[in-house]
C-alpha cells in the first residue's frame, strides 16, 4: 500500500506544479531542487527524499501531505468520518480526526516509517518511526524543525555533530542545516516531529 501511495507522488507533484503554471525550471529555482530531479520524480523514477519534499511543499505553497496526496488513508478517513458523526467534535470548525487504528504511513523506506498528525500555521506535524538500527538522511531546507521523543533513543546528527536523545528530549535545530537521523537502540524508536516552515 505504501509503494502505491509513493509511485502518486510524481502525478501530484506535476499536476500541482502545471496548475500553477510553473515550468520545471521556475519550480527547480524556487525549491532549490534540479530540473532532472523533479523530472525523475514527475516520472516515477524516484521517490524524493523528505528534505526535497518539504522544498517542493514550500515552493508550490502546499503541504507535504497535499504531495503526498494519501489515497491509501481517503478509506481510513471515510471511517474516521462515519465515526466523527457519531462523536461530538463534528460540530467543531476546523477540526480534524484521525483515529490511530486508521492511520497509514506517509511514507515508508529503509525501516523509516513517516505518520502526518497535523498541519497548522505553517507547521506540519508528524511522528516518525525509526526500526532498530534504522536510519534516514534529510537534504537541508527551509524552516525550523524540533524532534522529541516518545519512545526508544533517537541519535541526532546535525552539521557533524552527533546528540543522543532519550524518552522525553527534544531537540530544535534550523533545517537548512543537513542533519541525519537513526535508532542505536534496541527497540523501534517513536519521534514526534514538527517542521516550522519559513
Amino acid at each position: 500500500m505504501v509503494h502505491q501511495v509513493s509511485d502518486n507522488i510524481g502525478k501530484r507533484l506535476h499536476a500541482i506544479r502545471t496548475g500553477k503554471n510553473l515550468c520545471l525550471r521556475a519550480l527547480a529555482s524556487q525549491a532549490g531542487v534540479s530540473s532532472a530531479m523533479i523530472c525523475m520524480i514527475e516520472n516515477g523514477k524516484v521517490n524524493p527524499s523528505t528534505g526535497v519534499l518539504l522544498a517542493l511543499a514550500r515552493a508550490l505553497q502546499v503541504t507535504p501531505v497535499d504531495l503526498l496526496g494519501d489515497e491509501v488513508n481517503r478509506e481510513a478517513e471515510s471511517a474516521s468520518d462515519r465515526q466523527l458523526a457519531t462523536d461530538e467534535l463534528h460540530e467543531a470548525p476546523n477540526t480534524r480526526l484521525i483515529r490511530a487504528v486508521d492511520r497509514q504511513p506517509l511514507y515508508k523506506s529503509g525501516g523509516v516509517s513517516w505518520f502526518s498528525l497535523a498541519s497548522f500555521n505553517g507547521s506540519e506535524f508528524m511522528e516518525i518511526s525509526l526500526e532498530r538500527l534504522a536510519a534516514t538522511a534529510q537534504d537541508s531546507h527551509p524552516g525550523v524543525e524540533t524532534c522529541t521523543v516518545l519512545a526508544g533513543q533517537l541519535l541526532v546528527t546535525v552539521n557533524e555533530k552527533a546528540t543522543l536523545l532519550n524518552l522525553g528530549d527534544s531537540l530544535t535545530f534550523p533545517s537548512t542545516i543537513e542533519h541525519t537521523l537513526s535508532n542505536p537502540g534496541e527497540t523501534t524508536a517513536r519521534i514526534l516531529w514538527i517542521h516550522k516552515f519559513e
